[in-house]
């Protein structure tokens, strides 16, 4: 992998804390000041990392992010492993169930001492204090706004960029296109919406006006054209939503039906041009806009490219039945290729270790990240920060303008 290239000093840091570290036992302190026992999950040849994701239940589509990490920590291994040492990678299912996800990380943490965690979505919010406790890093892999609070849950990291700025980003960015634009809002009624919510009004300030109508919806509710009627009556020609799955394609297919000329904005994880533009109809959906961050596998502008190429080949052989395609697996496999990268950055195999290696991470790449995007430290925790604002015109997502970051000026 590209960004390995220093593997040799940082094997040599590696090679002397575990010199320093070992004792009767093997390892010896944990890098919690003042422990006596082995650092969890670490011996001289593996690193265990786990993972607790919805495998099955009402967002099995999201656990496809398992099968993308699984595939970067096996090529990994592949070529080596981290430093010289294995990852072994065991997910457990949670359902997105908040009652799993807790009973998973107790197992993994106390149980099968891993060294760190990775979740996803809502319910690795409600394991912080426990992980707090325990000093395990946790990386969650979703967008929700809380997670950039690590002054109360320093353990705790978000993955995906952080929710509140994105849509106070593509609010701006709609601003600066028609100053007159009246903003609607279609949002599902938790913590996502929320935080997509409070990031427009952010951004709005004193023009907040411009937001003529917000509409919300349940989980479990498809049919939202009531709520677009009402938006349209508003008069708002923007629409900024959180409609994921199945109630996206409806309502793309919605708008189309009742010819409502709006300009429509996707919130990042709704973009998969093979699970959601395909079903709604490509031709119904030219002209939509949405904010990326990393390469959409099925789209057709990337057939070609050589860390696409590179990253089919890698599921097919590490991805145990995983699918290319799948948006949630592009960026689970990110999501594998940020740990791998943040493994090896670190001064020394402990638990602070990770914590510092995060907090003082220089720019670099990973593979399928969008072009112009990269992985940095930040105020938030978060190593994801860029968007690019992206236009779909009937066949592909296509760039307008330059790569903005959104901690530095989205929410300024």
């Amino acid at each position: 992998m590209r960004y390995r290239h220093d593997r040799g000093r940082v094997a040599v840091r590696w090679a002397v804390s575990a010199v320093m570290l070992v004792g009767a036992a093997g390892l010896g302190a944990c890098g919690r000041e003042g422990a006596d026992e082995q650092v969890p999950g670490v011996s001289k040849d593996e690193i265990s990392i786990g993972g607790s994701f919805p495998l099955t239940g009402p967002l099995a589509a999201a656990g496809a992010m398992s099968g993308g990490i699984e595939t970067a920590f096996g090529a990994a291994n592949a070529e080596g492993g981290i430093r010289g040492r294995q990852v072994r990678y065991r997910a457990l299912d949670d359902a997105y169930d908040p009652s799993r996800t807790a009973a998973n990380a107790r197992r993994l943490v106390q149980r099968d001492k891993v060294f760190a965690l990775l979740t996803g979505l809502g319910p690795g919010m409600t394991i912080r204090p426990f992980i707090e406790q325990q000093k395990t890093p946790h990386l969650n892999l979703s967008g929700l706004s809380d997670l950039s609070d690590t002054e109360r849950f320093p353990s705790t990291r978000g993955w995906w960029p952080d929710a509140g700025a994105e849509a106070a980003l593509v609010t701006r960015y709609a601003l600066e296109s028609d100053p007159e634009a009246k903003i609607g809002t279609l949002m599902l009624n938790n913590d996502l919406g929320v935080d997509m919510t409070a990031g427009i009004k952010k951004a709005l300030g004193d023009r907040d006006d411009a937001l003529v109508r917000e509409t919300s919806f349940d989980a479990t509710q498809l049919d939202v054209s009531s709520q677009i009627n009402q938006l349209r009556s508003s008069g708002a020609d923007v629409l900024i939503t959180s409609a994921t799955g199945a109630t996206a394609i409806q309502a793309l297919r919605y708008i189309d039906q009742i010819g409502w000329d709006a300009k429509v904005f996707l919130y990042s994880g709704s973009t998969s041009i093979k699970a959601i533009l395909e079903k709604a109809g490509k031709s119904r959906v030219k002209g939509v806009y949405s904010a990326l961050w990393l390469k959409d596998p099925s789209d057709p502008q990337w057939r070609d490219d050589e860390e696409v190429t590179r990253y089919r080949e890698q599921v097919r052989r590490y991805g145990k039945g995983a699918d290319a395609d799948d948006l949630y697996v592009a960026n689970g496999y990110v999501g594998g290729e940020a740990t791998a990268a943040v493994l090896e950055t670190m001064e020394s195999p402990t638990q602070e270790g990770m914590f510092r290696a995060i907090d003082e991470f220089e720019p670099r790449r990973v593979p399928l990240l969008a072009p112009g995007v990269q992985l940095r430290s930040g105020e938030n925790g978060r190593l994801i920060h860029q968007y690019q604002i992206v236009r779909f015109d009937g066949r592909s997502w296509r760039p307008v303008g330059e790569v903005v970051d959104s901690e530095r000026e989205a929410l300024e």
